[in-house]
C-alpha cells in the first residue's frame, strides 16, 4: 500500500452469528512501513459501532456477499465522480493501492467505488 496516500478505509467485523461491527481506519506510520490505525472515540470500545446504515446504501453487488462470519473485511472507497483536488488525490490512491473495483454504493447522494477485502495490500493492519 502507498503510505504518501490513501483513500478512505473501513474495518468491517463480523461475528459468527453474522452481525457486523465497523470502525474507520487512518494512516500512521512511515511510507518504507506502512500502517493503519482505527480511529477510536473514547467513549466507545476500540471504535466499533454496529454496521446497520451499510444495508441502507445500495451496494452493488451487495456488501453481504463479501461479510463472511468470523471474518474482518477491510472496506476501501472513492468518490465515482471527482469534485475536488482531494477527491481526485483519494481516487489516485484507491485505484494505485487496491487496483479494481468490487462494485459501487450510495451515501448522502453521491455514487461511491469499492473495494472490498480480507487483506490489506502491503499494509499492517490495525490491532483487534
Amino acid at each position: 500500500m502507498d503510505g504518501r496516500q490513501l483513500p478512505p478505509l473501513i474495518e468491517l467485523k463480523t461475528d459468527k452469528l453474522g452481525t457486523t461491527l465497523y470502525r474507520p481506519l487512518a494512516p500512521n506510520g512511515l511510507q518504507s512501513d506502512p500502517q493503519v490505525v482505527a480511529v477510536v472515540n473514547h467513549a466507545e470500545s476500540g471504535g466499533w459501532k454496529l454496521a446497520g446504515n451499510f444495508t441502507r446504501m445500495n451496494f452493488k453487488p451487495p456488501l453481504q456477499n463479501v461479510l463472511v462470519p468470523r471474518s474482518i473485511t477491510y472496506l476501501a472507497y472513492a468518490p465515482a465522480e471527482v469534485r475536488n483536488p482531494a477527491e481526485h488525490a483519494a481516487v489516485d490512491a484507491f485505484s494505485r493501492n487496491f487496483g479494481a473495483d468490487t462494485g459501487t454504493f450510495d451515501w448522502k447522494g453521491r455514487v461511491y467505488r469499492y473495494a472490498a477485502v480480507h487483506q490489506l495490500p502491503c499494509a499492517t493492519p490495525p490491532a483487534h
